[in-house]
């Protein structure tokens, strides 16, 4: 193991030296995924490096975070401004995870297979409207997690690296838990209704 860990070590010095990802590529995954702002599309960001990628998943956390909190400032049920504050400290925790994080422990990082209820699969985009009904607050949320989550599947096929595969791969199974969460949050709620 202890020579494993080594060899990767060793290899992270050259890959930082060289391009991560192709970024025709990134841009093209991310335009399908239809998350990216237009600075970022007219090419404002590229990804040099492992760091670049985490500044790019810090900086979604942090507009998921404001995401979430606006909406829960503007909804009117009590059950839905607790929901959506509580994903707003998630979205705090893994903004606080990925200022933090130690890339020679990904390494060791045991990924987990996250079920996919699928709920949001068949449901289409919304816009938020003021004084949205609790379920569709909902479904904008899982929409939303929904296109994270493929957005890191997709850069993680097209990744150059292990190590950039591996942050990808990471950063998807996060999107992977908050979808699952809010998937299970819509069934609850919507078996409240009968659905």
């Amino acid at each position: 193991m202890q020579k494993l860990k080594a060899k990767v070590l060793k290899q992270r010095a050259v890959q930082e030296r060289s391009l991560m990802i192709d970024s025709k590529a990134f841009f093209s995954i991310l335009n399908q995924a239809d998350v990216i702002t237009k600075s970022e599309k007219e090419g404002a960001m590229n990804f040099d490096s492992f760091e670049d990628i985490l500044a790019y998943a810090i900086e979604k956390e942090k507009e998921a975070v404001a995401f979430y909190n606006n909406i829960a400032q503007k909804a009117t049920f009590s059950g839905a401004k607790e929901t959506l504050q509580g994903f707003a400290q998630e979205e705090q925790k893994h903004q606080a995870m990925l200022e933090n994080f130690d890339k020679d422990k990904i390494v060791d990082y045991e990924f987990k297979w996250i079920p996919d209820l699928k709920r949001s699969d068949y449901l289409v985009d919304m816009e938020y409207e003021e004084s949205m009904a609790y379920p569709d607050l909902l479904r904008l949320a899982m929409k939303r997690e929904e296109k994270s989550l493929a957005l890191y599947n997709d850069l993680q096929k097209n990744a150059e690296t292990e190590e950039i595969r591996d942050l990808f791969k990471f950063l998807a199974q996060e999107e992977a838990i908050h979808k699952n969460k809010l998937e299970t949050i819509y069934d609850d709620a919507m078996a409240g209704r009968g659905d």
